[in-house]
């Protein structure tokens, strides 16, 4: 996959060591026992494919006339999910604060890097040290000053924090002091000075509260923090926060139960990754405890063995670094494995003779220092330069002969040595059935020997396919490995990356939900899945992804699917209050921010915010407070878990009043389309068979090809039709819209659909959105996308906007009431 993991570049803005490394890593799974590649057959037949479209699609040929159907059954358990929370995170709520410095003027009295106002927006969660959202000081170990300007006189000031960003290559802070003044300007100190012990340095960098508390509340305008840091390097900050005191909030009132399990079980039954990538830089300058810690949660997980990313530079030159020896030590005491990680290339197809070189020198040294002293240990090598399906296509000729002279370099070190490749796919960089040929003729011309591992990247960490529709391009590729004696492996991404979610957020863990589908799909081709990355899923000092993120519930929910081979299902939070004033809004979540990953913030009809993590009182409340940009508009917050449940959309009055809201959708009862005949308008005309009006809404559905006249045809790159109910709906729960995709004739599933309802066809709000990825495969098939709300809805009129690739085609529209 190509994307930049962005961890590789954190140390590079902070004038770090390691170089710039263009990484498109997925995660790679290896599960217990999965089904054999059955159809795929030793002879030549062209009838061999593993996969299937899982969920409710109807597919087949996509030839215009064709008309025979194919089922195919689902993955999903039937098995009512267990509710649970961890009772040792909820704390007793004794009050709350509020948040006043969001917004506020920032000015330093010593050059700076970055845009100050980075510090007062509300973000503190979110930044990475590889963000421009943290602001680097030109302190050089001499105490320094930060002003906020809180715009006017507040009252009742209580806490005043700072987040500090300790690394390898940034200062710790040794001393605090905060001053405050009024409109005179005239700062007396709020508390005494505060010195802090050191704290150790990581390589990805930890973000470290700095608080001080006033022993009595005070008015102030202006907050002035002096730090001094330890030694000579810049300090980082990522937030500045002053918080007034607030009403005493309801205390978390819902159900707790305790997790069941501490860990994987001896024996797992079901479907799992057994292999995790780890980035170096993960545990370099690691202390002997935090390394420990490390491969404690790696067992827990019932994780084997480590492929370490790479432990060369471009040149051949091997890493000087402390994670190297401390991977390979643990390893040897828990009786793990590992695959190492050879070098990166530049240009590599115009400089295949350079590259070889270089390889031939980190292999090696990389042998000499690691193989010789952990020969229990080593077990193969990792290709760290990777290739993509458009790589296999265009280069197929020179892919064999780097691959080829990679293998021979590692035969005369030792021939007993696999190697491993993982490479990634994308839908535009050509069909399933284009990557079967291009592989077939690269395997054809290497010398790979039947230990040899061919481990392919998912793609659904990068948005490149849904965990639903990855299987094509899997079954492809494990149909060539099978026939040619080679092992078959999945690389399963569990991350979130920044082009596949809103605001441009960074990587995220994704929903254990999410990782467990794609574990159930990749368990179809391959019976060794490894993952990018399982530290993702770890405590938030070992995470590439997340500097201070509360994230140990992510590994709580999967050790809970390893023994019980269900889904988690959490309590999601269920109550918030609001509270308004002229200048702000703050959203009060009764529950500890561990409870939730994202939240989404509605107003107006217009999503106006949108974030992975947040702020978090002393008292465990989680808050999200914005600026109150239209006080007569009501609003509308939802919060999400980690297993990707949500509260539903709960409503606001301008004022901070909970609005009165339609309620959990009931799915017990029977539904009713409540769309069949009725009118609606597009935005575009229909380019194919010709609506006649009421096509979309006629109750008649198409088979898997374009030409029958039930399927409606756009090619605009957004597309628009609005349902007209004729009277304002009640019960509303789910939005279903039926189209066409495959890729065959340029006819593709859209990118998305966003969807948005309205009681007087003026104002709208949204509903949601759903997420689309085209399965591929140039074979027409049908697929039902869905959005099903967790809050019913009311509504006569019903938007739904689609981001189209290629062609468009919709048969049907259905919007469900259960009454």
């Amino acid at each position: 996959m190509k994307h930049t993991v962005k961890a590789f570049f954190a140390m590079l803005l902070v004038g770090a060591m390691l170089c710039a490394f263009m990484c498109a890593c997925g995660g790679g799974e290896n599960g217990g026992a999965q089904s054999e590649v059955a159809a795929a057959q030793d002879g030549e037949s062209e009838t061999e494919n593993v996969s299937a479209v899982s969920g409710e699609s109807r597919e087949e040929s996509a030839e215009p006339d064709a008309s025979a159907e194919e089922s195919f059954e689902t993955e999903e358990s039937s098995e009512e999910e267990v509710v649970f929370t961890d009772a040792e995170y909820f704390e007793d709520i004794s009050g709350g604060r509020a948040l006043v410095s969001n917004g506020a003027a920032c000015e330093i009295n010593v050059k700076h890097t970055g845009n100050a106002e980075f510090l007062t927006d509300g973000q503190t969660n979110d930044i990475q040290l590889n963000t421009e959202g943290v602001l680097f000081c030109a302190a050089g170990g001499k105490e320094f000053e930060i002003t906020l300007d809180l715009g006017t006189v507040r009252a009742d000031l209580a806490i005043f924090d700072l987040w500090a960003v300790r690394s390898s290559a940034t200062a710790d802070i040794a001393e605090m002091q905060v001053f405050a003044a009024g409109e005179d300007k005239i700062f007396e100190p709020v508390c005494e000075k505060i010195t802090y012990s050191e704290r150790p340095a990581t390589a990805m960098g930890r973000l470290y509260l700095l608080r001080a508390e006033a022993k009595t509340q005070i008015s102030a305008r202006y907050v002035r923090y002096a730090v001094k840091p330890r030694g000579t390097a810049n300090a980082a900050f990522a937030e500045a926060a002053v918080y007034a005191e607030a009403d005493v909030l309801p205390a978390d009132t819902g159900e707790k139960t305790v997790y069941e399990y501490d860990r994987a079980p001896e024996e797992i039954k079901v479907p799992h990754v057994t292999w995790s990538f780890i980035t170096t830089m993960t545990l370099n300058g690691a202390t002997k405890e935090m390394s420990e810690r490390y491969f404690d949660t790696l067992e827990e997980a019932g994780i084997e063995g480590l492929i370490i990313l790479h432990g060369a530079g471009a040149d051949g030159g091997v890493y000087e670094n402390s994670a190297l020896n401390l991977i390979f030590a643990r390893a040897k005491e828990r009786g793990m494995k590992v695959f190492m990680g050879m070098n990166p290339g530049n240009d590599i197809y115009n400089n295949i003779g350079s590259f070889l070189a270089a390889n031939k020198k980190a292999l090696a040294a990389l042998y000499q220092r690691y193989y010789v002293p952990y020969p229990e240990v080593f077990c193969g090598w990792y290709m760290t330069q990777e290739f993509s399906n458009g790589d296999f296509h265009k280069y197929p000729d020179e892919t064999a002969r780097i691959l080829n002279g990679v293998l021979e370099n590692i035969k005369e070190l030792n021939g007993d040595l696999p190697l491993m490749l993982s490479p990634y796919c994308t839908s535009w960089g050509g069909t399933d059935k284009q990557l079967k040929e291009d592989l077939e003729k690269i395997i054809t011309q290497v010398a790979f020997r039947e230990y040899d591992v061919y481990c392919p990247q998912d793609g659904v960490g990068c948005g490149y396919f849904a965990a639903e529709n990855a299987g094509d391009y899997l079954s492809a590729a494990a149909v060539v490995c099978k026939r040619h004696g080679i092992k078959f492996w999945v690389n399963l991404e569990n991350f979130i990356l920044d082009s596949s979610v809103p605001d441009g957020e960074d990587d995220i863990p994704a929903p254990v939900t999410r990782f467990i589908k794609q574990i159930r799909t990749a368990a179809k081709y391959a019976d060794t899945l490894a993952t990018f990355t399982y530290e993702a899923y770890m405590p938030e000092y070992f995470s590439n992804y997340t500097i201070y993120n509360d994230i140990e519930d992510y590994h709580k929910n999967y050790i809970y699917y390893l023994n019980t081979g269900k889904p988690p299902a959490e309590n999601v939070p269920a109550g918030a209050e609001a509270r308004v004033t002229e200048d702000y809004i703050t959203v009060y979540l009764p529950t500890p921010t561990y409870r939730v990953q994202a939240v989404r913030f509605v107003r107006n009809g217009k999503e106006t915010w949108f974030g992975y993590r947040l702020l978090r009182t002393s008292g465990g409340v989680t808050y999200l407070t914005l600026p109150n940009d239209a006080p007569s508009e009501p609003f509308k917050v939802t919060f999400y878990d980690h297993s990707a449940n949500s509260t539903g959309g709960l409503r606001f009055e301008a004022n901070g009043e909970r609005a009165v809201s339609g309620g959990p959708v009931d799915r017990t009862k029977e539904g009713v389309n409540v769309a069949l005949g009725k009118s609606y308008i597009s935005s575009a005309p229909t380019h194919d068979n010709g609506d006649s009006g009421n096509e979309l809404t006629d109750g008649k559905h198409g088979r898997a090809s374009f030409t029958d006249p039930a399927w409606q045809g756009y090619n605009s790159p957004v597309y628009t039709v609005t349902v007209d109910l004729g009277e304002v709906t009640d019960n509303i729960g789910d939005i279903r819209v039926e189209v066409l995709g495959g890729g065959y004739g340029a006819v593709m599933e859209p990118r998305s659909i966003t969807v948005e309802y309205s009681r007087d066809g003026v104002s709208f709000d949204p509903a949601g959105e759903i997420k689309c990825a085209d399965a591929g495969g140039n074979s027409a098939y049908i697929k039902a996308e869905e959005l099903l709300l967790d809050e019913s809805i009311s509504a006569r009129y019903v938007r739904l906007t689609v981001s189209v690739i290629g062609w468009f085609f919709v048969d049907e529209i259905e919007i469900i009431t259960y009454n």
